[in-house]
Parts: structure tokens; sequence; C-alpha cells
């Protein structure tokens, strides 16, 4: 065979690097934390939101305070003022609901 070795020999060398790895990570948590560390089984980790910065103050900020700009405002006066015109020489639209086919 000249030295090959199998791939399951491959497999289980593999899997027991893995387990010795992770035994020597549970006991530097051991050792940093203190006793055994928690285990939650199929619950959610939150790690990843505790991680990230909170999304409420950048989106406050990217996005501008909303005030009425001036030419809206100035829009508004001058339509009221004309319908007030137009209602004082009986030339405004009807009210709602009070058009041509309501009269009949």
């Amino acid at each position: 065979r000249g030295g090959r070795v199998g791939l399951q020999s491959v497999g289980s060398m593999l899997k027991e690097l893995i387990s010795r790895r992770a035994l020597l990570i549970q006991e530097a948590s051991r050792r940093i934390f203190g006793g055994k560390p928690l285990d939650y089984g199929n619950l959610r980790s939150f790690r990843i939101r505790y991680k990230n910065k909170p999304k409420g103050p950048g989106l406050n900020k990217w996005y501008p305070e909303r005030t009425v700009p001036r030419a809206f405002e100035e829009s508004v006066i001058y339509r009221k003022e004309k319908l007030q015109i137009l209602k004082d020489t009986g030339r405004a639209p009807p009210a709602k609901g009070q058009g041509k086919r309501a009269s009949k």
C-alpha cells in the first residue's frame, strides 16, 4: 500500500482532533468563567444582536427631522384664500355629495 491512509482512518483522526480541541476549549472556558459553562440546548442565542450596534440612534441621525416646508404652507394659504373668494362670488365647487346628480 505504500503508506497510504484510508479515508475512514482520516475521518476518525479528524474527529479525534476536533474532540480534543473541544475539550481544550471547554477546559479554558471553565478556568476563565469558573465552573461548567451553561448549556441552553436548542434555545436561540442573541449573541449577534448584542454584538451589533443598536440601530435606533443611527437611523435617527440618517433621516433629517421632518418639518413642513415654507412653500407648502404658502400654497395651502393661497388655496384657501382663492376658495374663499370663489365662495364669495358664488363660483365655488359644490360641497361633497351636492353635485348635479344629487339634486335630481
